[in-house]
Protein backbone atom coordinates (compact mmCIF):
# COMPACT_ATOMS: atom_id res chain seq x y z
CA UNK A 1 0.00 0.00 0.00
CA UNK A 2 2.86 2.83 0.71
CA UNK A 3 4.42 1.46 -2.29
CA UNK A 4 1.18 2.12 -4.53
CA UNK A 5 0.95 5.51 -2.75
CA UNK A 6 4.93 6.81 -3.31
CA UNK A 7 4.44 6.27 -6.87
CA UNK A 8 1.50 8.94 -7.16
CA UNK A 9 2.72 11.23 -4.69
CA UNK A 10 4.52 14.39 -5.39
CA UNK A 11 4.29 16.51 -2.97
CA UNK A 12 7.52 17.08 -0.83
CA UNK A 13 6.38 16.31 3.43
CA UNK A 14 4.28 13.37 1.97
CA UNK A 15 6.80 11.87 -0.24
CA UNK A 16 9.60 12.12 1.96
CA UNK A 17 7.06 10.40 5.12
CA UNK A 18 6.33 7.55 2.82
CA UNK A 19 10.36 7.20 1.47
CA UNK A 20 11.38 7.22 5.24
CA UNK A 21 8.50 4.83 6.90
CA UNK A 22 9.29 2.18 4.00
CA UNK A 23 13.03 2.74 4.60
CA UNK A 24 11.88 2.01 8.32
CA UNK A 25 9.78 -1.11 7.74
CA UNK A 26 12.55 -2.48 6.03
CA UNK A 27 12.92 -1.69 2.29
CA UNK A 28 16.24 -1.65 0.85
CA UNK A 29 14.92 0.60 -2.19
CA UNK A 30 14.12 3.92 -0.44
CA UNK A 31 16.83 5.44 1.50
CA UNK A 32 18.63 6.52 -1.93
CA UNK A 33 15.55 8.32 -2.73
CA UNK A 34 15.23 9.80 0.02
CA UNK A 35 18.17 11.61 -0.02
CA UNK A 36 17.99 12.79 -3.32
CA UNK A 37 15.54 14.55 -1.95
CA UNK A 38 18.22 16.14 0.33
CA UNK A 39 20.10 17.35 -2.34
CA UNK A 40 17.90 20.24 -3.75
CA UNK A 41 15.78 20.71 -0.43
CA UNK A 42 15.05 23.96 1.69
CA UNK A 43 15.41 24.29 5.12
CA UNK A 44 12.02 23.09 5.81
CA UNK A 45 12.50 20.36 3.67
CA UNK A 46 15.63 19.08 4.50
CA UNK A 47 14.50 19.65 7.97
CA UNK A 48 11.87 16.79 7.13
CA UNK A 49 13.97 14.80 5.43
CA UNK A 50 17.26 15.26 8.12
CA UNK A 51 14.18 13.99 10.76
CA UNK A 52 13.54 11.02 8.94
CA UNK A 53 17.34 10.00 8.46
CA UNK A 54 17.40 10.76 11.88
CA UNK A 55 14.44 8.11 12.39
CA UNK A 56 15.90 5.65 9.72
CA UNK A 57 19.83 5.64 11.05
CA UNK A 58 18.64 4.52 14.59
CA UNK A 59 16.61 1.86 13.49
CA UNK A 60 18.00 -1.42 13.13
CA UNK A 61 18.50 -2.34 9.76
CA UNK A 62 21.18 -3.98 7.89
CA UNK A 63 20.55 -1.16 5.03
CA UNK A 64 22.26 1.55 7.18
CA UNK A 65 26.28 -0.47 6.49
CA UNK A 66 25.32 -0.63 2.77
CA UNK A 67 23.96 3.59 2.66
CA UNK A 68 26.37 4.90 4.85
CA UNK A 69 29.11 5.87 2.84
CA UNK A 70 25.65 8.07 0.65
CA UNK A 71 24.15 9.06 4.02
CA UNK A 72 27.49 10.94 5.07
CA UNK A 73 27.91 12.34 1.58
CA UNK A 74 24.33 13.77 1.34
CA UNK A 75 24.50 15.22 5.25
CA UNK A 76 27.84 16.32 4.23
CA UNK A 77 26.65 18.56 1.31
CA UNK A 78 23.62 19.57 2.79
CA UNK A 79 26.17 21.31 5.56
CA UNK A 80 27.80 23.14 3.32
CA UNK A 81 24.78 24.02 1.20
CA UNK A 82 23.29 25.73 4.30
CA UNK A 83 25.10 26.23 7.78
CA UNK A 84 22.10 26.00 9.55
CA UNK A 85 21.53 22.82 8.87
CA UNK A 86 24.65 21.97 10.44
CA UNK A 87 24.52 20.65 13.99
CA UNK A 88 20.92 18.83 12.35
CA UNK A 89 23.11 17.01 9.89
CA UNK A 90 26.12 16.84 12.67
CA UNK A 91 23.34 15.06 15.18
CA UNK A 92 22.42 12.45 12.29
CA UNK A 93 26.31 11.53 11.34
CA UNK A 94 26.65 11.54 15.25
CA UNK A 95 24.24 8.61 15.37
CA UNK A 96 25.00 7.07 12.23
CA UNK A 97 29.21 6.81 13.95
CA UNK A 98 27.11 5.17 16.70
CA UNK A 99 25.54 2.62 14.61
CA UNK A 100 28.68 1.50 12.89
CA UNK A 101 30.86 1.87 15.47
CA UNK A 102 32.57 4.40 13.86
CA UNK A 103 33.91 8.10 14.74
CA UNK A 104 31.68 10.79 12.96
CA UNK A 105 34.29 12.26 10.76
Amino acid sequence: MLKQRLEVERAFQPRAALLGARSLLGSNDDLRPLLDLLSDADIEQSTIVLNMLWDSVGAPAASIVRDAAGIHKALTQAKERNDLLGRHADKVLIELAKRLGASPN
